[in-house]
């Protein structure tokens, strides 16, 4: 049995990044590692010839990062699987050490992340900034980037070595197989992009487990360079629904889910739309919200511990 699957899905990379991200992984992962590289759409005019690369998943048109991941998870033979970005690097042993804490019984219901350092387009770490710590949960942000979302993954700002933290955030996150499944397979639910940390995040702590951040470090160019077009409005649409799933399925208070739909209408009014999306996605959501129903923790318990938290201006 494959120790360790390492699912990438890949949307308009540089061939160059991606063939660096490709090589640094299988010199750095592990004998019984596999690495699975999946292609979200068609990209008829990028060449894309990397040596060693596992498999190619040609979908026929772009689906997603979270739903290619949930399809690689789904499809994987592994113990534990591993989710990363098409632009990143790895230290030796970064598998080793995301394998030895899942083994663990006590931590079979963990989401694991790593520590993340801000690269530049170049490969170099920006050293202005220290690496970022795991994330908390926040609810109904104001900054720009997260105006449209009503739960966001937001860096934490104290350092931590290791431990407890809300969310992944720093795309290198690790989990059992089982877990996944047993958590209601979340990333089924979204399209285009965004929620994967703020869904895996909130269902492992539902469902009796936790987020937990390693002491090891990945590197991550933030907005890297990329031959991706415009997104479509059909996806632009997907990402919004992506919020109004997340509503569907996770189990939030009646009175406050009015509250939060309130808030993502001020500016994703489009009902007819949202609600063909939402259709198409049902099944997903269905299971998700069924697999929720039977969870050991309500979404109260989750505010009064801080891992999802109000707004605050820092």
């Amino acid at each position: 049995m494959m120790r360790c699957e390492i699912i990438l899905p890949c949307r308009g990379e540089l061939p160059g990044n991606l063939r660096r991200t490709v090589r640094n992984i299988r010199n750095t992962m592990g004998p019984d590692d596999g690495l699975t590289v999946l292609m979200d759409g068609l990209h008829p005019d990028v060449e894309y010839h990397v040596e060693g690369m596992a498999s190619i998943q040609l979908f026929d048109r772009a689906r997603g990062p979270g739903w290619c991941r949930h399809w690689g998870i789904t499809h994987s033979k592994a113990k534990y699987v591993v989710l990363v970005d098409g632009h990143m690097a790895f230290t030796p042993g970064w598998v080793d050490e995301i394998c030895r804490h899942l083994a663990v019984p006590a931590h079979a219901k963990d989401v694991t992340c790593c520590h993340t350092v801000e690269l530049d387009a170049h490969w170099r770490a920006v050293r202005s900034t220290n690496p970022f710590a795991g994330a908390h949960l926040e609810l109904k942000s104001p900054r720009e980037v997260r105006k449209n979302w009503w739960l966001n993954a937001i860096w934490n700002l104290d350092p931590l070595e290791s431990g407890v933290v809300g969310a992944p955030l720093g795309a290198c996150y690790g989990m059992r197989w089982t877990w996944y499944h047993n958590m209601g397979a979340p990333l089924s639910i979204l399209g285009a992009w965004g929620g994967e940390e703020e869904l895996l995040g909130a269902c492992s702590w539902l469902m009796g487990g936790r987020v937990w951040l390693l002491p090891t470090r990945c590197g991550h160019i933030f907005n890297a360079p990329n031959l991706r077009p415009p997104m479509t409005v059909r996806e632009r649409h997907e990402m919004w629904t992506n919020q109004y799933a997340m509503l569907y399925a996770l189990p939030v208070p009646p009175d406050e889910r009015a509250a939060l739909w309130l808030w993502l209408d001020r500016v994703n009014s489009r009902p007819e739309i949202v609600a063909e999306c939402v259709a198409a996605r049902m099944d997903a959501i269905t299971h998700l919200k069924t697999a929720l129903m039977f969870a050991p923790r309500t979404w109260d318990d989750l505010k009064a511990d801080g891992i999802i938290r109000p707004w605050r201006m820092v």
